[in-house]
């Protein structure tokens, strides 16, 4: 038997196969050049995607939730860039709150946050909080619609995550970021047992987030694409 590894984003499929069941092998010598993440992330800045530059579209008196979603090569880097595009428009940092689900949760990089970025608040999204949550709004899906509370207060939402696959919506990211991770644990629930199921309706849950997504305003949206073995290929942003 011999053993191979697949890398596809960050995932590594790992399985092995019996020499005859092996037709040929192609190993090519290539070099994979590594992305000058800081480019990237100036590009996608300065030249969103349906949105106007972020910097231009608040204020310093402005209230930002920016949502953490999940860590990946690069994160603090982006992270960093996307901090100082708004504090180049004037916001204070003490009215920056960065909500985070459980597994952006690492004194790593709260650590290394630089110091023009102490004053930032940092916020554990917790489901079973009642008083972290606010009323949205009510559908005959999943009924009364509670979210995070910071989220819905801000004036602005700014989202950092990545496109991967969901067992959720199938292709997720951007709104998918925002719902149903960021509800309640009330409303979580519903929507496993709603999506995976017997049932499997993935349409239902993207048109669900694009409802809540609306209600939210307009969140401008940091979006990571990546490559082989984890490596970020792209970053987009905007709407």
């Amino acid at each position: 038997m011999k053993e191979f590894s697949l890398a596809f984003g960050s995932k590594v499929w790992e399985f092995k196969m019996r020499k005859e069941q092996i037709v040929c092998e192609f190993s090519p010598n290539l070099k994979i050049p590594q992305p000058n993440i800081p480019e990237l992330i100036r590009k996608a800045l300065s030249q969103p995607v349906g949105y106007p530059e972020l910097k231009r579209a608040v204020t310093p008196d402005d209230r930002l939730a920016i949502v953490l979603v999940d860590q990946f090569n690069g994160f603090l880097e982006i992270l960093v860039a996307v901090l100082e595009h708004i504090a180049g428009a004037g916001v204070a940092m003490e009215n920056v709150t960065l909500v985070c689900l459980a597994c952006t949760n690492s004194e790593s990089w709260v650590d290394n946050l630089p110091d023009a970025f102490d004053e930032i608040k940092i916020e554990v999204h917790n489901p079973d909080n009642k008083k972290g949550h606010a009323f949205l709004t009510s559908s005959d899906e999943i009924g009364k619609l509670y979210l995070n509370r910071t989220l819905i207060e801000a004036d602005q939402i700014v989202v950092l995550g990545k496109r991967q696959y969901d067992p959720y919506f199938g292709i997720s990211g951007a709104e998918g970021d925002l719902f149903p991770a960021l509800a309640n644990s009330e409303v979580i629930s519903a929507c496993s047992k709603e999506v995976l199921g017997e049932d499997i309706n993935s349409d239902l849950g993207k048109q669900q987030a694009l409802k809540v997504t609306w209600l939210l305003g307009a969140p401008y949206f940091v979006q990571v694409l990546e490559g082989s073995n984890g490596g970020v290929e792209e970053i987009f942003a905007g709407a």
